[in-house]
């Protein structure tokens, strides 16, 4: 009472914190990401470890099983799901559903740390992570140049390119396949070393020893401290070529060394390695890029930004970069999507309302709240720290029927009190105060009945919790709006005997209308109660009828851009194929017909590139088909 006696006796207070809830709004909605899906916390952690020559027998038996039998032990821990490949071995750890993951990400860790001596020697260090969505590619970008070789091309990519776009905020990391990739290769010679009295084993002492890079004191000098570091690091292939080996005399220890330089015992050729990957864009020789975003990372901004260093870097360099892969596409149609109904849901709410209220002014008020707590909800949503994505958008979409139900109640009973002969202010108070209890009352049900999706658990939760606190913020504002603005604008802007009962044009035959479908509905109304095991018959078999015919998923299928596919072949027939079926020539044929003419928008093919997945598909050929886009 003393809320909305306040809001009519000072409107300018109104105004003013009706301004604030617009403006923070819309502070909110320009600071929010713009995603597709809400942030879903997963609860997997991977084990990647690379061992670099062994198969997938010795890899399963070396290395996946100690990691199983290790981690084994972890609490909560539900399934276990490993893949042993050339080279590569991935454990997938399961957890129940509500267990933190950051505990169990640091209780694996620890597990695999304490079994990394029973690891081979030469593998490499086991990598544990979360599964995060966010991990997955927002833009993959091909390179190409008609003057640069693959070698110079992957050189400038890893030297240039990649550097440039990583420092861009929000960007996690860039990975980087296909072209040739510079080696140097130490070919030794057997008949050399035997003559020399060496071993292999000296040769490698040597190389790694000139390539040390550790910490080496500090000096003090007047008041300054200075660090010392040793850093070995060869600036050219000859000088790695001139490297001295010393040759100790095993008979004679205390006569000093001979010595003989690398070159005297092996080839050092540099040249590019060994190709066990391949990219190709319409038919093409490419490097390329795939950009992955921080956790919190706004890809439509990080999109933008990408693009524009790609228009930099093609004005500096002799290159060519191709998007063929951008998530911000599918964010950006998705909400525009939204927006529009969004939009549109609101025109038609206000042309019902002006259609049943036949008052201008009145439709007018109702359709001030709605933007009022929509932009409020904004700004809660941003200071819950949530982006602007799927299901907060369809919760605003949602809750635009509930914002106008209390304007709609507070007017109709204002009009009441009008017919009644009050004055403006005076029925504005008393139409508010009347059905202030039930106001309440029927909002705080809607927000009873979203709260506990709010408070769900699991993966499902996590999806669902921004679309309910979206609903119950807006609800909430509609609530406040009701009991401040909604009133305030009523005393001001109706007049006494405001209401009178159309006659004639449109309104009064929608009003005749209306007076008879209310009889018809009575009549109806009776024959259900004198009939009433029939409807309940009828409505039992409709909703079993619903039930048994809606399909089950986990989330709905979606159109998007572009297809991918993936099979597993042995690597040198996986070239083979890649190479046979996505040729320039092969290329320019599958465009020049018809239907690729109409359907195929580009075409990608990688292999021995790794996955993105649970599994690294080295090995695998992956295609990516980019469409034309639909509409």
């Amino acid at each position: 009472m003393n809320l909305t006696l306040a809001a009519i006796r000072r409107p300018v207070w109104v105004l003013m914190v009706m301004l604030a809830m617009l403006v923070l709004g819309f502070l909110g909605l320009r600071s929010m990401p713009r995603e597709q899906n809400p942030e879903v916390d997963f609860p997997f952690v991977t084990v990647t470890t690379v061992y670099p020559g062994a198969g997938p027998e010795e890899i399963e038996t070396l290395v996946t099983k100690p990691i199983e039998d290790a981690v084994t032990s972890i609490e909560g821990l539900k399934q276990i799901t490993s893949t042993s490949q050339e080279g590569v071995s991935v454990v997938a750890i399961e957890f129940e559903l509500g267990t933190d993951t950051d505990v169990a990400l640091q209780e694996v860790t620890s597990k695999v740390e304490s079994i990394s001596g029973q690891l081979p020697r030469d593998a490499e260090r086991p990598v544990a992570s979360k599964l995060n969505v966010a991990a997955q590619p927002i833009l993959t970008i091909a390179v190409e140049s008609d003057q640069l070789n693959a070698l110079q091309l992957r050189d400038l990519v890893d030297d240039r390119v990649r550097p440039r776009l990583a420092r861009i905020e929000g960007v996690a990391d860039i990975s980087v396949s296909g072209g040739q990739v510079r080696e140097i290769r130490v070919a030794v010679r057997k008949d050399r070393l035997l003559s020399y009295g060496l071993g292999i084993r000296e040769a490698l002492n040597a190389i790694a020893g000139a390539t040390l890079d550790l910490p080496a004191g500090r000096i003090e000098r007047e008041g300054t401290e200075v660090g010392v570091r040793v850093s070995g690091e060869f600036k050219s292939v000859e000088e790695l070529r001139n490297l001295v080996i010393p040759i100790s005399d095993r008979q004679n220890p205390n006569r000093p060394p001979a010595i003989v330089r690398l070159k005297d015992i092996a080839t050092v050729i540099d040249g590019p390695a060994e190709r066990t990957e391949i990219s190709r864009i319409n038919g093409r020789d490419a490097v390329v890029l795939r950009v992955q975003k921080t956790r919190d990372g706004n890809t439509v901004k990080i999109t933008e930004q990408v693009e524009q260093a790609l228009t930099e870097l093609e004005g500096l360099y002799p290159v060519r970069f191709t998007t063929t892969v951008r998530s911000a596409d599918r964010v950006n149609e998705s909400l525009e999507d939204l927006y529009i109904a969004l939009v549109l849901g609101i025109a038609l709410v206000v042309l019902i309302i002006y259609i049943f209220l036949h008052n201008f002014r009145g439709t007018l008020i109702v359709a001030l709240a709605i933007p009022t707590s929509l932009f409020a909800a904004f700004a809660a949503i941003a200071a819950m720290g949530y982006s602007l994505n799927t299901m907060t958008m369809l919760g605003l979409s949602l809750a635009i029927g509930i914002l106008v139900d209390d304007a709609i109640v507070v007017l109709e009973n204002t009009y009441r009190h009008l017919t009644m002969g009050e004055a403006p202010r005076e029925a504005a108070l008393n139409g508010r105060l009347e059905i202030g209890l039930a106001a309440v009352s029927i909002t705080l049900v809607d927000v009873v009945v979203f709260v506990p999706i709010a408070l769900m658990g699991g993966i499902v939760g996590q999806f669902m919790r921004p679309f309910a606190l979206t609903v119950v913020a807006a609800t909430l504002f509609s609530l406040f709006v009701s009991f401040t603005l909604t009133p305030m604008l009523a005393s001001r802007w109706y007049r006494e005997n405001e209401y009178e009962e159309p006659t004639r044009g449109f309104a009064g035959w929608f009003d005749r209308s209306l007076h008879r479908f209310a009889d018809a509905y009575s009549r109806r109304v009776d024959w259900a109660l004198r009939h009433r095991w029939w409807v309940i018959w009828i409505g039992v078999a409709a909703l079993v009828g619903v039930i048994v015919s809606i399909a089950g998923g986990s989330q709905p299928s979606y159109a998007g851009a572009a297809r991918i596919g993936f099979f597993f072949l042995p690597i040198a027939l996986v070239f083979a194929v890649v190479g046979s079926l996505f040729g320039a020539g092969k290329w320019r044929r599958l465009r020049s017909n018809a239907i690729g003419a109409v359907l195929f928008a580009g075409a990608m093919s990688f292999a021995g590139v790794t996955g993105h997945f649970f599994t690294q598909m080295k090995g695998a050929p992956l295609f990516l088909f980019t469409f034309f886009p639909t509409s």
